[in-house]
């Protein structure tokens, strides 16, 4: 189920300090007879940069990158830690720089990873979630500190702090006290997309008399802004906002003022907009059989927090528009004050790494402090991350459940992609 994963400790001065100081720079049943054993890594399946990732990607004049290095790492760890497929990218100047796929997106029918193969993003999507909101703020529609209630046409309140309002801030910084009750949206993950509209189920789950409404399990005992509890149905709640304001749909926000602005045309946050033949298939890797099973294409009404699916490269233009003050190669999705404004710690007291649902991490080691956001979910690990101090960013998107051995794994990836893209001109 998606949740947070492996989140460092806060860094606190360290990470205060550092910010401050640089912050004025700018499905199929045949699966079950195939394991993917040490043929993850597949050269066939290297997906070359397209043109519209970057404008440099064809200069003659850039220096000649041999990868061969790095990609026999990464096979290595795929083939020792049983990942049956993976993208990596890295982002520096405006460009994809790099970015390659490995192993089978479906094992069964022995479909590698290519440029194409689109993947769910999990937790990931919730910064694509942020984005979406913030731009409806932008367009004054309310303010970060407003009550949520003000805007909703069914109560969310905490029901052990009656009248103390909830805010747009503490939705995005995970603080509004909304507890993730896994007992209801466990049972709710369905194959396909979940018939549930988002606005019922959440109303369902918020408001007193609803169907999944569970006063103890749905709420934290402490007070909104309080504390940090990290909270899918928070997030879930911001984006059903958008809707609620807009009078959009969601997903179709979305489409209209983000994937279509940026040319994902590959992005969706529900299987009905992609073409399957294209989707990677999460798997679970079975140790006593030595072999993969496949979870199937699935969905939840909560899809919002977890449920996004692009390819590397198209997820790669939204990273950096991010990066790049909210535009990217002319295409302008956020203001850059309303980037700098997700950027800043919002709750320092509460947590000293949180910005607007994007976060500060120092994963790969003190000296490298980054800021984005990582996913898990049933056969889903992702990360999305870029260094501070320079800019540059990487994408890990891969079709199994994190362990502890593929995440000590996926940070020394990470690290070397890094170094690879600070070698890498373009």
């Amino acid at each position: 189920m998606k949740h947070a994963l492996f989140r460092p400790a806060a860094l606190l001065l360290l990470l205060v300090v550092f910010i401050v100081a640089c912050g004025d720079n700018d499905d199929d049943d045949d699966d079950n007879d195939a394991a993917g054993d040490d043929d993850t890594g597949d050269d066939d399946a290297a997906a070359d940069d397209d043109d519209d990732t970057g404008d440099d990607d064809d200069d003659d004049d850039a220096t000649p990158y041999d990868d061969s290095e790095l990609c026999a790492f990464i096979e290595q760890v795929m083939a020792a830690t049983h990942i049956p497929g993976l993208a990596a990218g890295i982002v520096k100047d405006g460009s994809l720089v790099w970015s390659k796929g490995f192993g089978w997106a479906h094992i069964g029918q022995q479909r590698p990873v290519t440029e194409d193969t689109i993947f769910m993003l999990a937790s990931v999507s919730k910064t694509v979630t942020a984005v979406a909101l913030m731009q409806v703020w932008e367009d004054g529609y309310f303010e970060l500190d407003d009550n949520v209630n003000d805007y909703l046409a069914f109560p969310a309140e905490n029901p052990n702090h009656v009248g103390e309002p909830i805010s747009f801030r503490q939705l995005l910084t995970h603080t509004a006290s909304i507890r993730d009750n896994w007992l209801v949206m466990a049972p709710l993950y369905v194959q396909g997309d979940s018939p549930l509209p988002l606005g019922g189920f959440l109303e369902d789950y918020l408001a007193p008399g609803g169907d999944y409404y569970y006063a103890a399990l749905n709420y934290f005992q402490y007070a909104p802004g309080v504390q940090w509890n990290y909270s899918n149905i928070g997030i879930t709640l911001a984006a059903y906002l958008v809707e609620a304001l807009t009078g959009t749909p969601f997903d179709q926000y979305c489409d209209d003022n983000i994937f279509e602005t940026l040319g994902m045309i590959d992005t969706s946050w529900f299987l009905a907009g992609l073409d399957e033949a294209k989707i990677a298939m999460p798997y679970e890797y079975l140790p006593a059989l030595d072999n993969y099973r496949p979870y199937g294409q699935y969905g939840f009404p909560d899809y919002p927090d977890g449920q996004l699916r692009t390819p590397l490269k198209q997820l790669a233009k939204f990273q950096m528009a991010f990066i790049g003050d909210g535009e990217w190669d002319g295409r302008r999705i956020l203001e850059a004050a309303t980037v700098e404004e997700m950027r800043r710690l919002q709750v320092p007291d509460v947590d000293s790494t949180q910005g607007l649902v994007w976060y500060y991490t120092s994963q790969l080691g003190t000296d490298t402090i980054l800021l984005g956001h990582n996913g898990g979910d049933d056969g889903v690990a992702t990360e999305m991350y870029f260094r501070v101090s320079d800019d540059l960013g990487f994408i890990l998107l891969m079709n199994t459940d994190w362990t502890t051995p593929i995440y000590n794994q996926a940070m020394e990836i990470e690290r070397r992609l890094l170094a690879a893209g600070e070698e890498i001109t373009n």
